[in-house]
């Protein structure tokens, strides 16, 4: 892990909250299983307006698919945030580091 990263999770960020219920009506999951009427699903609330779009109305059918959802996205936001990138996209870098709190407010979930 790189020394911003470190320095980042000290900054103060609202958690935000693993959602457990059932749906009312059949969903998919961004994994492809599917999740029948009244099987449990997981969102995430409390998300810093940041984060929205990446996460906002998205339903996981586990904890376990949404931890992998955060990895993925660490690994694509990761190899996007160059020196390069910063000069263009300024919260490129913020946008990782609260997915990666995200993540870590979850892992015992």
């Amino acid at each position: 892990m790189s020394s911003v990263f470190n320095e980042s999770l000290a900054a103060p960020i609202e958690a935000p909250e693993l959602l457990r219920s059932e749906t009312p009506i059949p969903v998919r999951c961004r994994c492809g299983t599917r999740v029948p009427s009244g099987g449990e699903v997981v969102e995430i609330a409390a998300l810093p307006e940041s984060l929205e779009g990446v996460f906002g109305g998205v339903v996981f059918c586990s904890a376990k698919c949404l931890r992998a959802f955060c990895l993925e996205s660490l690994e694509t936001l990761d190899a996007l945030d160059t020196p390069d990138a910063r000069e263009t996209v300024s919260d490129l870098h913020e946008l990782t580091m609260e997915v990666a709190m995200t993540l870590v407010s979850i892992l015992g979930a």
